[in-house]
């Protein structure tokens, strides 16, 4: 390992230390240089330790400094669901659903003004008549209803993704400054609408890193297919402009020397128009080095152009080491450098040699970014190794036909719709293969983050052990042991896993008798909390079942606690569970209400200083590959009541092909609106019961919209209103719902995978 290497890989673990646990830099940067200093022969193995620990503190340093920038970003500040007027310029052409950014600079909210600057989302739903839409890059005036994201976990979130502005007015500001590139970047956006109608979105994506614009069932045909990094500007992308380049300047006899300035400066200039996406830079920097050596006659080591890049985006934004986008693109990269000559001084003389080494290619970049992949997304497509074979050099003819078409347009629009015919075409054929691709059985599927963590670490002690002994024991021996160190390790790391919570989501009804809580587990082991029982002068559900029950299956804090609405069935034991344990943010309704037990709920969330957001039909909290979608209060409702069940929140959870429907109390107008408004998009494979099962619930019509085969009632045994009704069981039995009840199963533990496979438990 060049020294090179090692100091990068310091830096970056100083760097997760830092924003993992804040820890306070300057002494450990201190101690790290005097480390350093000490060390008089810097080439010895104790003088490379102490350099690395110098580098160590300085990732703590700055991570630390980053963290806590993002933590006190002002974007994080916006009050949720409040009514705001963001003040700011127009980041780019929003798209026929109203989805944009902004450059924010200042909001105001109750009539106080703040100074905020960074990014923002906006989706513009203007209710009645047309509206005159800025161009991108104008300063601008946007109101609306702010929907924050809440922060879940420990690591910093950007402010860019603090949350999202339905903007229902909109106006051209007066006075304010303009953004040039911007505007530049929206006039590009726009010729590429007037070039290529339906087909812009991809073309957005594939030259200006804008992907709003794309159509969602063309991105999971995509994402199926294993072709989904071909939608992001790459490596790639900036190697096929670099590599145009050149072309031209040797076809225009510039020289050597000349063509790589050249290219050089428009691949750099290219990178920050596009605004530096993590996978383009790394590219553009590698590329800037690479032919700087060249001019210099100078060698360049392929691990050191990966790592000079490395540090040059990780010294300018810290928290890049956290974002899937930059750990796939130097993963990919790094397999590239390592894995392809081997794989292919190994690859059998079978076909000709562009094909091995295509071949190579694929297997080399996914033997290092699958893992990564599968841990962030949940998802594999194996097909994507065939699929790439015909897909980059599509690609490759692809990207260069759109440029020339959106270029030709600044000279001649006709000359461009002509260029952009041909340039259709190639879409059409790379959607259409990514079509029939994803479609393939078995090409693709779902896996949980324990399966991932097991078989990677399965194969790096296969490596490890094959290395260990290489030399000192005949191969077949050193085979045999290696596989026999990973196959324990597999056959162990299940009963793990199940232990630490990786794996699917799970779903636990707590038994609190005549009242609703609900626990989920994310697959990464963090929890949500979905009501918390009831309290009573002798009976507090919360102390005495939620809070034991959290705590021994391992939650010790709750990202989200959802409180359905404000019966004390339902929030009777939230006091208790604030108090016991760490929470990140609370949603409910914010149904005025005057309940005592509703009123001590809010205080003691004030007093705890915990978040407090709307829950709302549009909103969405995702989690570790969880999406929950809030489906109810809805203010498009009408005739549904003005009570607190008729206002109880309603949220779908869906986990790859894995779903379930969670109706609060919601009576049967609020479950006949929500069928009628999503129809088949409320199926879901379990469907928690409406009401504990009262008559008043679980209509037919919300039956037949979900069809799920797994339905659970929380109930106290022997309750006095009778619940569940009878009906509602026979409606069940009759739409063939297997049904688990808190009075006679006891706490159910509803286990989901991502392949939408189901397994239930009961703790009775």
């Amino acid at each position: 390992m060049t020294p090179l290497v090692e100091v990068t890989l310091a830096f970056a673990t100083g760097i997760l230390l830092g924003l993992r646990f804040g820890i306070a830099g300057l002494p450990v940067v201190g101690l790290g240089v005097v480390a350093a200093v000490l060390a008089l022969d810097a080439g010895s193995r104790a003088g490379r330790v102490l350099v690395a620990l110098a580098f160590v503190g300085v990732g703590v340093a700055a991570g630390a400094g980053s963290g806590e920038r993002a933590r006190d970003d002002c974007r994080h500040g916006i009050p949720d669901g409040a009514r705001v007027t963001f003040a700011g310029v127009l980041a780019s052409q929003p798209t026929d659903g109203g989805r944009a950014s902004m450059r924010l600079e200042s909001y105001s909210s109750a009539g106080v003004d703040v100074t905020c600057r960074g990014e923002v989302r906006i989706r513009i739903t203007v209710a009645e008549g047309p509206i005159e839409m800025p161009a991108a890059g104008s300063p601008i005036v946007a109101r609306g209803r702010w929907w924050a994201t809440p922060v879940a976990g420990a690591w910093p979130v950007d402010g860019t993704r603090a949350g999202v502005l339905t903007v229902d007015s909109m106006e051209a500001a007066g006075a304010g400054r303009r953004a040039p590139l911007l505007a530049v970047r929206g006039a590009a956006q726009q010729r590429m609408r007037d070039l290529f109608g339906d087909r812009a979105g991809m073309v957005e994506a594939l030259l200006l890193e804008q992907r709003d614009g794309l159509d969602s069932q063309l991105r999971d045909s995509f994402v199926r297919a294993g072709l989904v990094h071909l939608l992001a500007i790459s490596g790639l992308h900036v190697g096929l402009v670099t590599g145009v380049l050149l072309l031209l300047g040797r076809v225009l006899r510039l020289g050597s020397r000349r063509s790589s300035i050249v290219a050089v400066g428009t691949t750099i200039a290219y990178v920050l128009f596009l605004g530096a996406p993590h996978a383009a830079a790394r590219a553009g920097i590698q590329v800037a080095v690479l032919l700087a050596g060249r001019m210099l006659q100078r060698p360049a080591n392929p691990y050191a152009l990966l790592c000079i890049a490395a540090l040059v985006i990780l010294g300018s934004d810290p928290q890049a080491v956290i974002e899937p986008g930059f750990q796939l693109s130097f993963a990919g990269t790094a397999g590239l450098i390592a894995l392809r000559r081997r794989l292919l001084d190994r690859a059998p003389p079978v076909g000709g040699t562009a094909l091995r080494e295509a071949l190579a290619t694929n297997l080399a970049a996914s033997a290092t970014t699958t893992p990564l992949a599968a841990f962030h997304f949940g998802q594999l497509a194996p097909i994507g190794l065939v699929a790439n074979l015909v897909a980059v050099p599509l690609l490759g003819i692809t990207v260069p036909a759109l440029a020339l078409a959106l270029l030709v347009s600044v000279v001649s629009m006709p000359a461009a719709a002509f260029l952009a015919g041909a340039g259709s075409l190639l879409l059409a054929l790379l959607e259409r293969m990514a079509e029939l691709t994803a479609s393939v059985p078995g090409g693709h599927g779902y896996a949980s983050r324990h399966a991932v963590l097991g078989w990677t670490g399965a194969c790096l002690v296969a490596v490890l052990v094959a290395h260990r002994y290489a030399g000192i024991v005949r191969p077949a021996v050193r085979r045999t042991a290696a596989i026999g160190a990973a196959a324990a390790l597999l056959i162990v790391w299940p009963a793990a896993a199940r232990h630490l919570g990786y794996g699917g989501v799970e779903i636990h009804a707590i038994d609190v008798g005549q009242g609703d809580a609900f626990a989920i587990r994310s697959p990464a082991g963090r929890w949500i909390l979905v009501d918390a029982g009831p309290r009573s002068a002798t009976f507090d559900a919360g102390r005495a079942r939620v809070v034991p029950y959290l705590l021994r299956h391992g939650a010790d804090r709750l990202e989200f606690v959802i409180l359905t609405h404000p019966d004390g069935d339902h929030i009777g034991g939230v006091s208790a569970v604030t108090e016991s344990l760490s929470i990140g943010a609370i949603v409910d309704p914010a149904v005025a209400a005057g309940k005592p037990l509703y009123l001590s709920a809010i205080d003691d969330a004030e007093h705890s200083r915990i978040r407090w957001l709307r829950a709302e039909a549009g909103r969405e909290l995702r989690l570790d590959g969880m999406l929950l979608e809030f489906l109810f209060p809805d203010t498009g409702a009408v005739g549904t009541g003005d009570g607190t069940n008729d206002q109880s929140v309603v949220f779908r959870l869906a986990f790859g092909e894995f779903s379930a429907l969670f109706t609060g109390d919601a009576p049967a107008a609020v479950e006949m609106y929500l069928a009628r408004r999503h129809g088949a998009a409320l199926r879901s494979q379990v469907l928690k019961v409406g009401h504990h099962g009262s008559r008043t619930s679980t209509a037919a019509e919300i039956l037949s919209a979900t069809s799920p085969g797994i339905a659970l009632v929380s109930v106290g045994r022997a309750n006095r209103y009778g619940h569940p009704a009878p009906e509602v069981l026979e409606r069940l039995a009759e739409a063939g719902v297997a049904t688990y009840r808190t009075d006679v199963d006891g706490a159910i533990r509803v286990r989901g995978g991502a392949d939408g496979r189901v397994e239930v438990r009961t703790e009775r």
